[in-house]
């Protein structure tokens, strides 16, 4: 067990040693582990994923991760290499929130390798207070929280945090009896809509998705005084260009509105979004040449042929101009984009970041 979050944060999100967080490993005591293994190899494929499946279990490699997961006996054993400790942290995280979701009401028990033991919060982990709360448009609600360290945030280079949404039971856990690793942990990952240098603030718009969801959840009952916690800033940021190409829809609009606010007067970017309505049009200020596309999604019919083919009539610039080609929608219609600009505009990873932020 860890000591209680309330009183030792710090001591908990202090650096450990990497040297000896290299490997996660755990044997899982888990109802019909070969249908487990096959619904993760599913999970792992619909995040775009390399999945090589053998008879007993399949191997995942990426450049952070490489590792397999196996039946033995009644079990599932997990060897796993990670690149840093915040990745195995969430990749911890990952595997139990999957596996309890699988099992659904039964048991499910993990036995963890000794150096994940204990790791219930990730590096990088600290405290965020509500200060305000408003919404802009029907399914969008804003959230502003104090921060005791805002040069943190000033990344141009990484935008995103994950925000871990029933810390609420998290305090409750560690003040009562400590941390274990059977807490499993709620995190979602969102933008950084603004930040406030002068008031040690950040901004973060939540889009309430038609189905309830534990982040949209936490966001509708959220008022001031609440805290929660969050990890360090990873990527989703914007490269510098003299072009930009966006296309997104709701849950894209918080890094859309932050980029197109700041760029310079030099720079053209279109926008496409996708949102429910009219009703859910947001306004932005900009310096440069800006143009945005709304797309209805209550009579587009399909979402991922609408944006294909705004994306269609778009002409490239052809004079050396450095162009970007950003997008953040659902998985599926993130591989489609993907696969339409390396096939007809063969860019380059420089020119081109496309996101899949949800199912």
């Amino acid at each position: 067990m860890s000591p209680p979050i309330a009183d030792h944060v710090e001591a908990l999100a202090q650096p450990v040693n990497e040297a000896d967080l290299n490997t996660l490993k755990a044997r899982v005591e888990i109802p019909d582990p070969q249908h487990c293994l096959r619904a993760l190899a599913d999970h792992l494929r619909e995040d775009g994923l390399n999945v090589e499946e053998s008879e007993n279990g399949f191997q995942v490699t990426t450049p952070a991760v490489c590792g397999s997961m196996y039946r033995e006996g009644n079990c599932i054993m997990v060897d796993a290499r990670i690149a840093d400790v915040e990745q195995l942290y969430f990749i911890k995280f990952w595997l139990q929130a999957h596996f309890h979701e699988i099992a659904g009401s039964a048991s499910v028990k993990i036995d963890w390798s000794e150096n994940c033991r204990g790791l219930t919060v990730p590096p990088g982990f600290s405290i965020l207070t509500v200060t305000d709360t408003c919404s802009i448009t029907p399914r969008v609600r804003r959230i502003t929280f104090s921060t005791t360290d805002i040069a943190r945030f000033q990344k141009p280079d990484a935008v995103h945090l994950r925000i871990m949404v029933n810390f609420k039971d998290f305090l409750n856990q560690s003040k009562a009896q400590g941390v274990d690793d059977d807490f499993v942990p709620i995190w979602r990952r969102y933008t950084v809509r603004a930040i406030d240098v002068s008031s040690n603030s950040i901004t973060i718009d939540f889009f309430l998705h038609d189905t309830d969801g534990p982040g949209a959840n936490w966001a509708k009952s959220a008022q001031v005084g609440d805290r929660v916690g969050i990890s360090s800033l990873s990527g989703g940021g914007f490269k510098p260009a003299d072009w930009y190409l966006m296309a997104g829809d709701e849950t894209s609009l918080p890094a859309i509105g932050r980029v197109v606010e700041t760029l310079p007067a030099h720079v053209e970017a279109t926008a496409i979004v996708v949102v429910a309505n009219a009703d859910e049009i947001q306004h932005f200020e900009s310096p440069a040449n800006v143009r945005i596309e709304w797309i209805y999604r209550d009579s587009c019919g399909d979402i991922s042929s609408a944006m294909l083919t705004a994306l269609r009539r778009i002409d490239y610039p052809g004079d050396g101009r450095k162009k970007l080609v950003w997008a953040g929608c659902d998985v599926h219609t993130a591989r489609k984009i993907r696969h339409y600009l390396r096939e007809s505009h063969a860019l380059s990873k420089d020119e081109e970041a496309v996101f899949g932020y949800w199912h």
